[in-house]
């Protein structure tokens, strides 16, 4: 089963943030891409495909990397100029993390418990020997 954390609809391309707990992302992917490629093809009448290039992924680990990805996701419909607004773009899951709507694909809730429980902004030092 995978969970999205996050996700985001751009003219051309979109984004997700994805929690699996099995190692079939690939698998899941391929069917959404599939899904939705022959739903358009079969709307609009065309033929030929739908997206240019195989979906890029990356391993993200719940840490600090995962706010920094979240945020980035989140403000670049703001960034490429898609609204002036975050509230104003319904394509994203920035209102389900501000409690302002819910949504039965993304679940906040395993990024805001990261914050909440302060393990994203706690530096990990190791122990260091007392000097004084």
């Amino acid at each position: 089963m995978a969970k999205a954390l996050k996700l985001s609809f751009e003219n051309a391309f979109y984004h997700l943030f994805i929690k699996t707990t099995q190692p079939n992302l690939s698998q899941g992917i391929h069917y959404l891409n599939s899904s939705y490629a022959n739903w358009f093809r079969n709307k609009h009448q065309i033929i030929g495909p739908t997206f240019q290039r195989r979906f890029k992924s990356i391993l993200v680990d719940a840490g600090n990397y995962a706010l920094i990805l979240l945020t980035y996701i989140h403000l670049n419909s703001l960034r490429v100029g898609i609204v002036r607004q975050l509230e104003d773009y319904p394509w994203s899951s920035y209102l389900d993390y501000l409690n302002l709507r819910k949504s039965n694909i993304s679940d906040p809730s395993l990024v805001l418990n990261l914050i909440d429980n302060n393990t994203l902004m706690k530096p990990k030092l190791p122990n260091l020997p007392t000097i004084f």
